[in-house]
Parts: structure tokens; C-alpha cells; sequence
């Protein structure tokens, strides 16, 4: 097939947007916040504080550091 053009039609839908915010051990889950719209940095550090230091425990003791990736979350 030659000089044929290819379209694809990108449909957007509007509507309600959520935030998922997961903590994983190498055993599962230990904590998740599901959010409706965008997190921002207390909401975050919330989450940290309350759901994810509580189950952790002293180095070098498995669940003893967390890994974070570079998220940026915005003070709105």
C-alpha cells in the first residue's frame, strides 16, 4: 500500500481527574491515598507522615528507607 494516508483520531474526555499515591515494599502494598485531582506538597507530605513512616522501621531493618522519585508537587 503506497501514498496512503494514515489518520488516527485522538478523542479527549473531560471529566473528573484523580491523583493515586501507592507505597510498595518488595511484599505488596503498605499504604495508598487515591485523590480526586492533583496532589500538592502537604497533601503529599500528609501522606508520608500519617500512611507510609508508620509502617517503616529502623535501618538497617527491612521497610527502613524510602525511595522517592522526582515528582514535582506544587504548593497550590
Amino acid at each position: 500500500m503506497k501514498n496512503v494516508k494514515v489518520e488516527k483520531s485522538i478523542v479527549f474526555v473531560r471529566g473528573k481527574q484523580y491523583t493515586i499515591l501507592p507505597a510498595l515494599t518488595l511484599d505488596g502494598f503498605i499504604a495508598a491515598d487515591f485523590i480526586e485531582g492533583s496532589c500538592n506538597k502537604e497533601r503529599f507530605q500528609t501522606f508520608i507522615l500519617t500512611q507510609v513512616l508508620p509502617q517503616m522501621n529502623e535501618y538497617p531493618n527491612k521497610n527502613s528507607v524510602i525511595v522517592m522519585d522526582n515528582a514535582n508537587f506544587s504548593s497550590r
